[in-house]
C-alpha cells in the first residue's frame, strides 16, 4: 500500500474521477511505466550519442550507474 500526503491523494482521486484512470492503482502504475520508459530512453540516448571509436573498455553496472548519475546532474 502506498500512502500519499493529502494534496497528492486528492490529485490522484481527481484523475480517477475525471475518467483518466479506473483507479488510483492504475494511475500509479502508469506513472511507474512512464518513469521506466523515460529512463530507458535516456540510456538509449546516452548510447546513441556516445562518441564513435572512443575506447572505453568494459563497463560494469557501477560504472554505468555512475555515468547515468553524472549525466543527470549535468542537465540539472
Amino acid at each position: 500500500m502506498i500512502t500519499l500526503p493529502e494534496p497528492l491523494a486528492a490529485w490522484v482521486e481527481a484523475q480517477v474521477r475525471a475518467g483518466r484512470y479506473g483507479s488510483a492503482s492504475e494511475y500509479v502504475c502508469d506513472l511507474i511505466r512512464r518513469d521506466q520508459a523515460a529512463r530507458v530512453g535516456k540510456l538509449q540516448a546516452m548510447i546513441r550519442d556516445a562518441p564513435e571509436g572512443e575506447e572505453t573498455g568494459p563497463m560494469d553496472a557501477e560504472g554505468l550507474l555512475a555515468d547515468m548519475h553524472a549525466a543527470r546532474n549535468e542537465k540539472a
